[in-house]
């Protein structure tokens, strides 16, 4: 019976193993062209609008379909402002997944790092024309999105996965530090 349970989980284990292979395999195929075409259709005719309508001086150079370095003239400082934009829902969401698969979390986690990458991706392009014609604070906001918010999200939800009861020691922690 012992011996059963063994095989059970080591099939359950190669079967996560598995998904992890077929999901890096769709990552660096399917997935990473889909990110390079909405670069391509979304963010790069913006730049585009924001030259003709906005009155800007702007080029930028695309050193993969992902990433693209934009330079943005400043008429108040006299120089270029050069702004990073790295399409979102990247290795930060295969690096989740991985861990949400191979340890055979529930749906909420995958809704949850989904609804992140996907609604910061919304929003990383819904704020790139006003960050082109208003301020490019909204640019820059952004580009600290992906850099840091993305990370610690993902890593935040990986330490939810891992711990079951953070919840729980937290409010330990905290009947702990009123008592004294």
């Amino acid at each position: 019976m012992i011996l059963a349970k063994k095989s059970d989980s080591i099939k359950v284990f190669a079967k996560r193993v598995i998904c992890v292979i077929v999901l890096v395999a769709l990552y660096f195929t399917v997935w990473s062209s889909v990110r390079g075409a909405v670069t391509t259709y979304t963010v790069l005719p913006q730049i585009e609008l924001a030259k003709e309508y906005c009155n800007k001086t702007i080029y930028f150079e695309q050193s993969r379909p992902t990433s693209t370095v934009i330079h943005v003239y400043s008429e108040r400082k006299l120089e270029y402002d050069t702004v990073y934009y790295t399409t979102p829902a990247g290795f930060y969401l295969l690096f989740g997944l991985i861990f949400i698969l191979l340890f055979g979390a529930g749906t909420i986690y995958y809704k949850a790092l989904l609804g992140y990458h996907l609604g910061f991706w919304v929003l990383s392009i819904l704020v790139m024309l006003p960050g082109f014609c208003i301020h490019p604070i909204f640019l820059h906001l952004s580009g600290l999105g992906i850099a840091y918010l993305t990370p610690f999200v993902t890593f935040a939800i990986i330490i939810f996965l891992l711990s079951p009861n953070l919840s729980a020691n937290f409010k330990k922690i905290k009947q702990n530090s009123e008592l004294n």
